[in-house]
């Protein structure tokens, strides 16, 4: 039976905040084992790189033996192919900063908090990446820097995670605050089956990709809008599921539901549709983090969401 995993932000674990205390009692009460920390740039909480003692007091926080680090992607500025800063993040940070020292001041630190878990005998099963957008599908100079930048950390158990393949302003309904953007549409490498292999057979033997089954229900649904880049039959989520289980990937999952025909950005409040070829891949897998919207305010809600996941799938 494949464990539950919740979620945080590094900086709900450095300030103990409420969400931590929510995660906490789900651990507890057994809802979920372990727990998804992302982390930002190490700008976000300053000072704690120089402090191995205090860092080290803050992890041990952490519940549960294993733990999956996820590197902050689009939504905090992080995009090894230099396009999409979804919230204008990077933007503001970028008189201090060049972009690919952003990206891989933010992969070192999520490097650094892995290897601080694994000296402390917590488990860290992966460090998860989104590879990195372009203009297109055919961004030659785009897809060649994420490439060289994932290259330059081979060998470190870096899990490439498949977004969404298309992102398009007119996917997002009108007061969705797109205005950092610089494009009206991005192509996510990765975000199909055949362009996670295309992106393996550039970075060379012995990567693994990390199967979020939101965001491939997500492609399919882009797929079945006629977008050209998309292969027909990847309507089939039958058959995108098999193609992505059929490249080398972790017993590591996402997933935060399947949203409906017509939805093509990436949602996390569809829990309650089901899949049959997702119960069956997600039973599979070892661990499922749940990247569902979590209220401190009603942990009961929480726990429920839970209970109707683990009956509906598992």
């Amino acid at each position: 039976m494949p464990q539950i995993f919740g979620g945080l932000f590094w900086e709900n674990l450095v300030s103990g905040d409420e969400y931590f205390t929510l995660q906490q009692g789900l651990f507890r009460a057994g809802f979920i084992q372990g727990i998804q920390l992302r982390v930002a740039h190490p700008c976000f909480t300053p000072g704690l790189a120089d402090d191995k003692s205090w860092l080290r007091k803050i992890l041990s926080r952490l519940p549960g033996k294993e733990v999956v680090i996820h590197c902050g992607a689009e939504n905090i500025g992080v995009d090894f192919g230099e396009n999409f800063d979804e919230l204008g993040v990077f933007g503001r940070h970028s008189s201090f900063y060049t972009w690919e020292n952003w990206n891989f001041e933010t992969l070192r630190w999520s490097l650094r908090i892995a290897k601080e878990t694994q000296e402390l005998g917590y488990n860290a099963r992966g460090i998860v990446v989104h590879p990195g957008y372009g203009e297109s599908k055919a961004d030659y100079i785009s897809f060649s820097r994420v490439v060289s930048s994932l290259a330059a950390f081979s060998g470190n158990n870096i899990l490439l995670e498949n977004v969404p393949p298309i992102v398009g302003k007119s996917f997002y309904p009108p007061d969705e605050d797109t205005s950092p953007w610089s494009r009206s549409s991005y192509w996510g490498f990765g975000g199909t089956p055949e362009d996670m292999e295309h992106l393996f057979g550039s970075l060379g033997l012995g990567w693994k990709c990390l199967i979020d089954f939101t965001h491939l229900a997500v492609m399919v649904n882009q797929a079945k809008k006629g977008f050209m880049a998309i292969p027909e039959k990847w309507k089939d989520i039958n058959q995108a599921v098999a193609d992505y289980l059929a490249l080398p990937h972790s017993p590591v999952c996402h997933f935060s539901g399947i949203p409906p025909e017509g939805i093509l950005i990436d949602t996390h409040d569809h829990l309650a549709n089901f899949s049959p070829a997702v119960k069956e891949a997600l039973r599979t897998m070892e661990i499922i983090c749940l990247e569902i919207p979590f209220d401190p305010k009603n942990s009961e809600t929480a726990r429920q969401i839970i209970r109707d996941f683990r009956q509906l799938y598992l």
